[in-house]
């Protein structure tokens, strides 16, 4: 027990008194981490997006392997990284085995299925607007007021006599059975018709 505490102390006085060689190993893991994530985040969001959007020859086994890929243990990265990089792997020829580069070789592939399927689950969730049907306007669907302005002037211009326009709690009108809703923004500026 002493020693834990020996080491937290140490690690303690190491991080306030501001130690070059902590500065050094910290800065390098930012380096690492940060260019693993911007080459992830360049070649993941288009991959998600394209598997969001369409649907590509092998769509499914594509996608289940970004999947996997998300729970995939670092440590299985690091032997599949380490296997390339020896120098009797496929890519030993490089000499980047227990370098930064190689460090950001397993970073990215640990983070792009990440990227990629995030990206792929987010285009999926859009309701995608029929061509042409995207307009400013400042009704809503059912030819209401927005929310916002009849917070702020009291009024409300929705035909009492119509039952899909009773409010319900937090004042939202009632969608008529069977009948999909389409995204509004909050303000009723932008709406899908």
């Amino acid at each position: 027990m002493q020693d834990i505490v020996r080491g937290f102390l140490e690690a303690i006085r190491l991080v306030l008194a501001v130690d070059p060689e902590l500065a050094e190993i910290v800065w390098l893991s930012l380096r690492v981490s940060g260019i693993a994530l911007l080459i992830s985040t360049l070649l993941g969001i288009p991959v998600g997006v394209l598997l969001g959007l369409r649907r590509v020859p092998g769509h499914g086994l594509v996608t289940a392997t970004l999947y996997t890929g998300m729970g995939l243990p670092p440590v299985v990265v690091g032997l599949f990284v380490y296997l390339l990089l020896s120098r009797s792997g496929p890519l030993g020829a490089l000499g980047w085995l227990f370098t930064p580069k190689a460090m950001i070789v397993a970073q990215s592939i640990i983070a792009f299925p990440l990227v990629a399927g995030l990206t792929m689950a987010a285009v999926r969730s859009v309701d995608p607007a029929p061509p042409g049907r995207f307009r400013l306007d400042r009704r809503d669907r059912q030819g209401t007021q927005p929310p916002a302005h009849r917070a702020f002037t009291g009024r409300d211009d929705r035909s009492a006599a119509d039952p899909r326009h009773e409010p319900l709690a937090g004042g939202q009108p009632e969608q008529p059975h069977g009948t999909a809703s389409r995204p509004t923004c909050s303000t009723g500026f932008w709406v899908w018709r």
